[in-house]
């Protein structure tokens, strides 16, 4: 998404599992993520001194002209160890001058970063398009609706990976499932299970006409036009 996304934005990987990116993406030079800048030192910097529009970016590596990344924990003991510092990186992605988008991994109530996921404008839940992964969603939509509300009107929507030619279907079938159960939500989004367009994405090749011809990259600028709209618009109407 962040390859894709229509603004200038940064990355921030916040999955208390840890990082995947060290292994996955290489920076705008070509070289592997720095695993000694990131969420940590973001972290103690946070608690330290007031953000400024410019202090997420100090901490983030380039993978392009307009993406960023800040790399996140190794792995669940150095998350622990930030336990209590994900309000101060709240208040830095608040008054970054980029858009900010925030990998949370599995994510629910009682998690440590869900200080950091109430002040986010969208919040997409990913799910595979099965019958497990649209009840699992299904609990976390209403643990998180309940969780959020009243801290910040967060819209919440599902994005569901399947097959490209089972789509509309999809989408139609999770919404009613949750309608059925009460669980209100904004529209299903989808994205197609596309190997091969995920490399492109990873590679930084998103421009070229191959890139243009992948089913995900094509699904995918649909999918960010629509969240960074979404979030516009929250954004003006706090």
């Amino acid at each position: 998404m962040t390859r894709l996304w229509p603004r200038p934005v940064v990355l921030v990987e916040a999955d208390l599992a840890g990082s995947d990116l060290v292994f996955r993406v290489r920076t705008s030079d070509g070289e592997l993520l720095d695993e000694s800048r990131g969420i940590v030192p973001l972290a103690v910097a946070s608690r330290q001194e007031a953000p400024s529009a410019a202090s997420l970016t100090s901490f983030a590596q380039a993978l392009s002209a307009t993406s960023w990344v800040v790399k996140g924990v190794t792995g669940p003991a150095q998350a622990r160890s930030l336990a209590a510092l994900w309000a101060h990186i709240a208040a830095v992605c608040e008054a970054s001058d980029q858009d900010v988008i925030i990998d949370f991994g599995r994510l629910n109530r009682d998690s440590d970063t869900i200080a950091l996921a109430a002040r986010c404008d969208v919040m997409l839940l990913v799910l595979a398009a099965t019958l497990e992964g649209v009840h699992h969603v299904a609990a976390q939509m209403a643990e998180l609706s309940t969780a959020l509300a009243g801290v910040n009107p967060t819209v919440i929507r599902p994005l569901v990976i399947g097959p490209d030619t089972h789509a509309a279907n999809d989408r139609r079938d999770i919404a009613a499932f949750l309608a059925d159960r009460g669980v209100l939500v904004d529209p299903t989004l989808s994205l197609p299970y596309d190997p091969r367009g995920l490399g492109f994405i990873e590679s930084g090749e998103v421009s070229s006409n191959r890139a243009n011809r992948s089913l995900l990259v094509r699904a995918g600028g649909v999918v960010v036009k629509t969240v960074a709209s979404t979030a516009t618009d929250m954004a003006g109407a706090r």
